[in-house]
């Protein structure tokens, strides 16, 4: 039997947390769900999980900090949960490295399309065998090492939020994680291309 994909979801409040979290295992993911921020990298750093879902706004360590001690130390995809829909942040959690970003309050069925969505893009099953969090630079699924680059490409191609403000935004971090890393390392399967964002 395939391996359900394993889901980690930081999110204070209760009644969301606990409503998500059953909806998400109804649709077969294993789901580790935390209170706050400090509990949400600790649960990471335990159990690798393959995708994380990060509210905002969670006490201790915020969902954007958390994102970004994530990504220090693996590239496992990264979707981001607000109330607010502001450029601005929106702006923030993909400069972070979040691979795509979610308002609430959002519809189940949506979310877990969008997490599915970005699991595919990373070599995941839906829901089935998926593979440990990678360390930076290993890249997720099929062998690739295209990591950051990629994750932006396709946040700024398929999300519906990849508009001209965050598109410019996220621009300079791609263009820094591709001038540091070695043409080999851009190993894409066939159906990845690295494309120029800006």
């Amino acid at each position: 039997m395939a391996e359900q994909t394993h889901v980690l979801f930081v999110e204070d409040d209760d009644v969301i947390r606990e409503a998500t979290q059953l909806a998400l295992e109804r649709d077969g993911f294993a789901v580790t769900a935390m209170p706050d921020g400090l509990s949400g990298l600790e649960a990471f750093r335990a159990d690798r999980p393959d995708i994380a879902l990060l509210d905002v706004m969670v006490p201790g360590l915020d969902g954007v900090s958390l994102c970004r001690r994530i990504r220090d130390e693996s590239t496992v995809p990264v979707i981001m949960l607000s109330a607010r829909a502001d450029s601005i942040d929106v702006v923030l959690g993909l400069e972070a490295g979040a691979d795509d970003y979610v308002t609430k309050p959002f519809d189940g069925a949506v979310l877990v399309a969008r997490i599915r969505a970005v699991l595919r893009r990373f070599g995941h099953a839906s829901g089935g065998a998926a593979g440990e969090g990678a360390a930076p630079g290993e890249g997720s699924g099929g062998g690739s090492t295209i990591g950051f680059a990629s994750a932006y490409w396709w946040s700024m191609t398929t999300s519906p939020l990849g508009d001209d403000t965050v598109r410019h935004a996220a621009a300079g971090s791609m263009a820094s994680w591709l001038s540091s890393t070695e043409p080999s390392a851009l190993n894409c399967g066939s159906d990845r291309r690295v494309m120029p964002v800006g």
